[in-house]
């Protein structure tokens, strides 16, 4: 029998400014703006769940560019009523 083990789970926090992002979020008050939960897929999907409009479009690009480095190739997410999805490969 074989197991591997993959994370399929990422807590993504916001700040505004220079942070140290190195503490927990119990810890996090200086700058400390939203949160998303990011749920990766085999395929190289990655689901945005909880992002909100606090989310600066710089900080959204800041987190493609990580999720791409992290090998994920799509993103999904749902604002309001409109489902989001973006290729990362584009980028």
């Amino acid at each position: 029998m074989s197991i591997r083990l993959d994370p399929v789970v990422m807590h993504a926090r916001f700040y505004e400014g220079d942070v140290d992002v190195t503490p927990g979020l119990y810890c996090s008050g200086s700058g400390y703006q939203a949160h998303c939960i990011v749920i990766f897929l085999d395929n190289g999907y990655a689901r945005l769940s909880g992002l909100d409009k606090r989310v600066r479009l710089s900080q959204m690009r800041e987190l493609k560019r990580k999720l791409k480095e992290a090998g994920v190739k799509t993103i999904g997410f749902r604002r309001k009523e409109t489902e989001h999805v973006i290729d990362l490969t584009k980028y």
